[in-house]
């Protein structure tokens, strides 16, 4: 649903036929991430399908766009991590992050684009070097659980 502000009492709904676990917003775009594996692309506010800009194995559990909007990371229940370039128009520009052990339940992009920082089931907390694609530290900071809907915490970077 899309409000138009507190006091909306009668939003915008639109229909993306999927369960939704994950939303990001940008300029004229709406990406969700679904039960159906993907992260898809909307226009917004209209909501009018866009494309499928990522697939993964499992449902996406997070995404989250950069501060300057160039980058998309999207982690998903596969325990895999997806960056996507969003400034190229099919969005063919996408690096994978592997290593987590259990399900990923949140990633954040730094100011500078360079890194990312996840957290997983699987009790650690990571930050990556994106072009690189390689682990640059990992923390054991979290409960481990098997799934994000059993998760004690989301630990939303």
């Amino acid at each position: 649903r899309v409000w138009e502000g507190l006091e909306d009492d009668d939003p915008k709904t639109i229909a993306m036929g999927d369960r939704i676990h994950a939303v990001a917003a940008k300029n004229d775009r709406l990406l969700t991430g679904t039960d159906s594996n993907t992260v898809q692309a909307h226009t917004f506010p209209d909501g009018v399908p866009d494309g499928i800009l990522a697939r993964f194995t499992a449902p996406v559990s997070h995404l989250a766009f950069s501060h300057s909007g160039r980058l998309l990371a999207a982690g998903a229940s596969d325990f895999n991590i997806r960056v996507l370039e969003t400034a190229e128009d099919d969005s063919s520009a996408q690096y994978l992050l592997q290593g987590h052990q259990a399900p990923v339940l949140s990633v954040a992009v730094d100011p500078e684009d360079k890194y990312l920082a996840s957290s997983s089931c699987d009790g650690t907390v990571a930050v990556w070097n994106i072009k690189e694609k390689n682990r640059v530290q990992s923390w054991s900071l979290l409960p481990k659980s098997s799934d994000v809907s059993v998760a004690k915490t989301l630990c939303r970077l």
